[in-house]
């Protein structure tokens, strides 16, 4: 049999004259000025109602502004924009090496409530990215870095960003979830179970395989996994048990899982086309495919998870933006910001250079 790998605790415009060009000798009064401003607006509106409805396909959400205000600027946020998870008023960003706490009980005017510096993580690599793992209920905060191995992670108590403890992993993360206590890696080699950043994670050895997307399913007490061994196929993991289900072939040849309340979603590339499709929670099979699938390209990228809703991006690049229903799968708003987004009960906020931005939701709830 080969070595157990070793895992090693760490310590530690125009103007009016311009649209308006009468000639020297004419002039209008003021009010056939107004109105036909007036007129001009009108056709500017609906010009930048059509494009955003045409990004929408058929359905067009009642659309306001594209923000609330501007961003939430922090005196350390000097570098690229980071990750960011939200759990009810607070709001967590990791950019730049730092771990941010901020209220946002007003979404318009968040309060920025602790940072953190977070030392000792591979950012020298292109490859390296930084993402965050929240346990409400454990009040645990996790960093943990994707795309490069050995792969670390910090553990931080999410109430004070007191750090908690540290950990590296021999193997690169393709995806974490939290559940019930524990920190869940999919790793290139193994599903590895942390219940402590001072002990050795548990490999689970029911999990052979490769899997690219893990995601918590509380309402079902168990986890689901996205793995491409056999072709791609979601699986579920019982923690209380053990016990592992391999489930039925997946719809596409890669793709993400996403839990909103009682529904599940895998959103991936199809053989010509994005998939966005609900899935049974006993079978695992489709059941509802969204309409937006056309409109994202060749694939659909699943980029958080809300309370009612999902958020969505193109396979094809690009900052476009989709809030989805997570019932029904119909696409809600649309915006064009890159970044990671993070929303929760009517606020929603997309990670900027300058800080996170708070989105302004009519159509979508949050």
């Amino acid at each position: 049999m080969p070595d157990e790998p070793d895992y090693r605790p760490e310590v530690g415009s125009q103007s009016q004259d311009d649209l308006l060009d009468l000639g020297r000798r004419r002039s209008l009064p003021r009010w056939a000025i107004g109105a036909l401003w007036a007129a001009v607006a009108a056709v500017a509106v609906g010009v930048v109602v059509t494009g955003v409805g045409s990004l929408n396909g058929g359905t067009k959400p009642k659309l306001g502004p594209t923000s609330s205000g501007p961003p939430i600027a922090s005196s350390l946020l000097t570098g690229s924009a980071g990750d960011l998870a939200i759990d009810g008023k607070i709001l967590y960003e990791f950019s730049s090496g730092a771990l941010y706490r901020i209220d946002i009980t007003d979404p318009a005017s968040p309060v920025s409530d602790g940072v953190t510096a977070v030392n000792g993580l591979d950012g020298a690599s292109g490859d390296a990215t930084f993402h965050l793992v929240l346990d409400p209920a454990a009040h645990h905060v996790w960093v943990v870095t994707y795309g490069v191995a050995p792969a670390n992670f910090v553990e931080f108590d999410s109430r004070t960003l007191a750090e908690l403890g540290r950990l590296q992993v021999p193997s690169e993360v393709r995806s974490a979830a939290a559940y019930a206590g524990h920190l869940y890696l999919a790793t290139t080699t193994a599903v590895l179970d942390i219940t402590s950043p001072n002990r050795a994670p548990a490999t689970i050895t029911s999990l052979s395989g490769q899997y690219t997307s893990i995601v918590a399913d509380p309402a079902r007490s168990r986890l689901l996994l996205l793995g491409f061994d056999n072709g791609a196929r979601v699986s579920s993991y019982l923690p209380a048990t053990a016990r592992s289900v391999l489930g039925p072939s997946a719809p596409f040849g890669k793709g993400d899982l996403l839990v909103v309340g009682g529904s599940i979603w895998a959103a991936g590339f199809g053989g010509a086309n994005a998939v966005l499709a609900r899935l049974d929670p006993t079978t695992l099979r489709p059941i509802v495919f969204s309409e937006l699938s056309p409109q994202l390209g060749p694939g659909a990228i699943g980029a958080a998870a809300g309370t009612n809703v999902l958020w969505v991006r193109s396979g094809a690049g690009g900052d476009g933006l989709w809030c989805v229903d997570a019932g029904t799968g119909d696409q809600l708003q649309y915006w064009q910001y890159d970044g990671a987004v993070a929303s929760a009960h009517g606020a929603a906020f997309v990670a900027q250079r300058e800080g996170p931005l708070s989105l302004h939701l009519a159509a979508c709830t949050g």
